[in-house]
């Protein structure tokens, strides 16, 4: 079973995710607060986690990065109260895959799992159709045009797009995974970027990788 970590800050909330969700993950914790979310992430490193967006004691933006700083390669579900574009891009360019509304049904949380496990993005149908624009849109190359890249960089820039882990990317070129990340930091850097989610959202404005599948944007059943 894939493994899956819970966090929210609501005891309630977070035993009915905890039980719903366990027929179909094994859930390996469920977490309350942002210092025991950070704590449990770096130490079990789950395949994902489902994370209500107002954690106590961390802001979640600086959690998630401070996660993927750390290397855990954990897909990330961000849960929210409310339907907010801002909030949306904002968790997808600190490195989340889906953004999630709790007044979303069972099966659009398990559709946003089902994408994000499978190296797609998603988000809430409630959104309206030009959310996409905005969650899509890369920040603008500095200078006159794009940076020019190496024929290796570009191969990382797309694996990155594609959703890979930097020890897959490494794998498919004949790299080793220090190599890899060297590539990966060294493209941030001179492109600007600060996540790998804007480093997706470049490739797929270079037209290295295909757009994620529309179901996968939650455009399927709602998007307007």
């Amino acid at each position: 079973m894939r493994t899956l970590l819970l966090a929210d800050p609501h005891r309630l909330v977070l035993e009915s995710l905890q039980r719903v969700l366990e027929r179909r993950f094994a859930v390996v914790g469920a977490i309350e607060s942002g210092p025991e979310l950070l704590a449990n992430a770096l130490a079990l490193r789950p395949e994902a986690i489902v994370c209500d967006l107002s954690l106590p004691e961390l802001d979640a933006f600086h959690l998630l990065r401070r996660i993927r700083h750390a290397g855990v390669s954990s897909r990330f579900v961000a849960l929210c109260s409310h339907a907010q574009i801002s909030v949306a891009a904002e968790a997808l360019r600190a490195g989340a895959a889906a953004y999630v509304l709790k007044q979303d049904s069972l099966d659009v949380l398990l559709a946003a799992l089902d994408a994000v496990l499978r190296g797609h993005l998603f988000v809430t149908p409630q959104l309206p159709g030009d959310i996409l624009a905005l969650l899509l849109q890369a920040p603008a190359a500095s200078g006159n045009g794009a940076p020019r890249l190496s024929p290796r960089q570009r191969q990382v820039l797309r694996l990155v797009g594609e959703g890979k882990t930097m020890k897959q990317a490494a794998a498919a070129i004949g790299i080793s995974i220090r190599t890899a990340e060297t590539y990966k930091y060294d493209l941030m850097r001179r492109l600007g970027l600060r996540s790998s989610a804007e480093m997706v959202q470049y490739a797929i404005r270079l037209g290295l990788v295909a757009l994620p599948p529309l179901a996968a944007l939650g455009t399927e059943n709602g998007a307007r």
